[in-house]
């Protein structure tokens, strides 16, 4: 994963190492989007792809790398109206425009990101992983885009052990040998059911509002994240 360097950065001007309390590791920021941030938005990145907001989307796309195949990114925030499931979506558009194989996850039971893509129900994760429906039988295009996503319309007793289960490390690494990315909307940072996504991939993006950074609820969201071991923790600010 390509970090942003401490250094000012053309792209992203303001971008730099958020000053919060010494008493935790801060992640490194990787965007910064100055703007209230919207599902909206997403919109934006296909009618409006010269706007600002698209140019930074389209940018932080180019800093997102892997090893391995496809780059994974989770997206995760600490805590409900964070703009996360925006930025899944604009992430994952902005990287379908830029020509790249995308497929979206939507691992979060708000199930936001689906709705507003208008995804039809026709299955999802939870009938692949336990082979009710074949994979290809439930990618659902994106109606404006290159998108590819799969959503979760029905969601088990216990999300965490689906998540982690041995299944879903087989659909991850058959979506990485067949795509050039797929973005993982998943719940808050605090959820169970998060953690052993961001241990699978290559990236942890926390959202979070500039007005958060220095509160004990952003620092919680790091300390569970790194104590579940999730992939390289970066922030992406909103207003």
């Amino acid at each position: 994963l390509a970090h942003a360097g401490r250094r000012t950065d053309p792209v992203f001007p303001q971008a730099r190492i958020v000053p919060v309390s010494p008493a935790w590791n801060t992640p490194q920021m990787l965007a910064d989007f100055p703007d209230i941030v919207s599902l909206k938005a997403a919109d934006a990145i296909l009618d409006q792809p010269a706007s600002p907001f698209a140019y930074r989307m389209a940018a932080l796309v180019r800093r997102l790398k892997s090893r391995d195949g496809a780059v994974v990114v989770t997206m995760t925030a600490a805590a409900a109206g964070e703009s996360k499931s925006a930025i899944a979506v604009s992430l994952a558009r902005a990287a379908a425009r830029m020509g790249r194989k995308v497929v979206l996850l939507d691992c979060d039971p708000a199930q936001a990101a689906g709705h507003a893509l208008k995804i039809s129900d026709m299955g999802g994760i939870y009938d692949v992983l336990t082979g009710a429906i074949p994979l290809n039988r439930v990618l659902t295009r994106d109606p404006r885009s290159e998108l590819f996503v799969l959503s979760m319309k029905r969601q088990p007793p216990n999300m965490s052990a689906m998540l982690g289960s041995a299944q879903m490390k087989k659909l991850l690494r058959l979506l990485r040998d067949n795509c050039d990315m797929v973005v993982v909307d998943c719940g808050e940072a605090g959820a169970p059911e998060t953690w052993p996504l961001a241990r699978l991939s290559d990236a942890t993006l926390l959202v979070s509002r500039r007005n958060m950074l220095n509160t004990p609820v952003l620092s919680r969201a790091v300390h569970l994240l790194g104590s579940a071991k999730a992939a390289t923790i970066s922030l992406v600010v909103t207003r």
